[in-house]
């Protein structure tokens, strides 16, 4: 079975890839071995280059990233993607981009326990409705001059009060808004 994990920094992507002896590397292109990976990740963190990587490795992202760039601090977070009767997704704006709710895991607290207290205190609402998990994601980023990785697990959410949304604007979350699926 072929595991394939998606790490992204802007709009650039570093794919860990496991190939077993059954899979081909047919429509990943080039593929670079785990043991280069320290240089080409600085490169690209540093946006040496705009090139979506391809990495040969049997770990997970986190595993990766430890063993790889272990001066990387490590981030688990959760959020979700939360729709109304309407069908609308619930999206904040922060820090000039619209964005799903989520937030940092605290000490003691479960990714779905995050997940629904970060959307209440971003957005306002409570009594949400967990479905399912979805995909997790991972992404890099800057702060402070040091780099991060934050591993995010998400959930499908539903929400059928009639609470009105209230951005977090301690966090700098501007707006808390319903937005249709045609305007996505």
């Amino acid at each position: 079975m072929r595991q394939n994990y998606k790490i992204f920094c802007e709009n650039r992507c570093i794919s860990l890839i496991n190939l077993t002896e059954n899979t081909a590397a047919d429509g990943f292109g080039s593929i670079l071995p785990e043991q280069s990976a320290h240089e080409i990740i600085t490169t690209w963190l540093k946006g040496g280059n705009s090139l979506n990587h391809y990495i040969l490795s049997n770990n997970s992202p986190d595993t990766f990233f430890k063993i790889w760039m272990p001066q990387m601090i490590q981030v688990e977070a959760a959020g979700g993607v939360v729709t109304n009767p309407a069908g609308a997704v619930l999206f904040i704006f922060r820090n000039h981009h619209w964005d799903l709710p989520k937030g940092h895991v605290d000490p003691g607290e479960t990714h779905r326990e995050t997940a629904l207290r970060e959307i209440a205190e971003e957005t306002g609402l409570s009594k949400l409705i967990l479905l399912e998990q979805l995909p997790d994601t991972w992404h890099c980023y800057m702060l402070k001059g040091r780099w991060h990785l934050k591993h995010t697990c998400w959930f499908a959410m539903r929400y059928e009060g009639n609470e009105n949304l209230i951005p977090q604007r301690s966090e700098g979350i501007e707006k808390a808004e319903w937005i249709d699926p045609e305007r996505l």
